[in-house]
């Protein structure tokens, strides 16, 4: 027996307990997301590029972003200063199949984000599950656009309180699959400061989905806009089950809307290696004499000498 399968994982299911039940994560461990943005600068070669360094530095799944109409993107948000940003790094539809296969050969999953209701559909077929922004997150009538795909969704809560966060989850399982979904604490600040990471919040929301769904569906996470090597990592020790960053590649331009929260090849190597020690560091969190203690162990003054070390 694996030791995965011998202790419970990080929703207190085993492996086979997770299959048996549906979950549609294709891993155990923490899920990390590499959002590729607008770092593509409208290059397809450069979109494959991005998959393929996803790949590289160990995530999950790769995500990029999709909106066909900018004009409308610009007046939903308020944003008309923007539309000049979103005409010019607006994704063609016709990537979509050519990025999700290139993705899905490599053994990542595809994800991509939607920002207008109309755009559901077109990218529908190509994902498992949905991501929704943290612009997005409170707009009822976005939310329940998403109903009639019945799969999961990744939900993103930057500038939320618990208040509304509870209100959004109120009825997310009429319009989303609850078990393979994630809310993901974010701070919605491109780059956001250190000081304003508020990481020690993912405790509290790991504890309202226990109670508001119960163990083993949705998976509390954090949504990184931060220049840190380490903050997927701490973020990890607070109780992250997916990271989601932001991916560039080395000739990503300085003047890219994305460029100052996006992390290097080099750096995002770094910065999944440290989140994957974190994970590994955490343990099972059964309190015992661990393997590395045995040398030790014989000079404990009482207690029982021998008990309860792992072979």
């Amino acid at each position: 027996m694996s030791t995965q399968d011998a202790w419970p994982g990080l929703f207190g299911l085993t492996a086979a307990a997770r299959v048996a039940a549906g979950m549609s994560w294709p891993t155990n461990g923490v899920f990390v997301i590499a959002e590729a943005g607008s770092c593509a600068d409208g290059r397809l070669e450069l979109a494959h590029e991005l998959v393929e360094v996803a790949k590289r530095i160990g995530a999950d799944a790769i995500k990029f972003q999709v909106w066909t109409d900018p004009a409308a993107l610009a007046k939903r948000r308020h944003a008309e200063e923007y539309q000049h940003i979103y005409e010019r790094y607006q994704m063609p539809l016709h990537w979509l199949p050519l990025l999700s296969d290139h993705a899905n050969r490599l053994g990542l999953e595809f994800m991509a984000t939607v920002y207008l209701s109309e755009d559901i559909a077109l990218v529908a077929p190509f994902v498992k599950r949905f991501k929704i922004a943290s612009f997005e997150a409170m707009d009822e009538e976005f939310k329940a656009a998403h109903r009639d795909y019945w799969k999961p969704a990744v939900v993103s809560v930057g500038m939320a309180d618990q208040g509304e966060i509870e209100a959004l989850m109120g009825n997310w399982n009429v319009y989303f699959e609850t078990v393979g979904s994630a809310m993901l604490h974010c701070v919605s600040a491109y780059p956001t400061p250190a000081f304003d990471a508020n990481l020690g919040s993912i405790g509290w929301m790991r504890r309202f989905i226990t109670s508001r769904f119960g163990r083993g569906t949705m998976r509390p996470g954090f949504s990184d806009h931060l220049i840190s090597l380490i903050s997927g990592a701490v973020a990890v020790g607070a109780g992250a089950e997916v990271v989601e960053f932001h991916l560039r590649l080395d000739e990503t331009p300085s003047d890219n809307p994305d460029f100052p929260h996006s992390r290097s090849p080099r750096d995002a190597m770094t910065y999944v290696a440290n989140l994957r020690t974190a994970e590994s560091m955490l343990g099972d969190g059964i309190k015992r004499a661990m393997p590395s203690e045995q040398a030790m162990l014989k000079y404990r003054v009482g207690g029982a000498v021998g008990i309860g070390i792992d072979s």
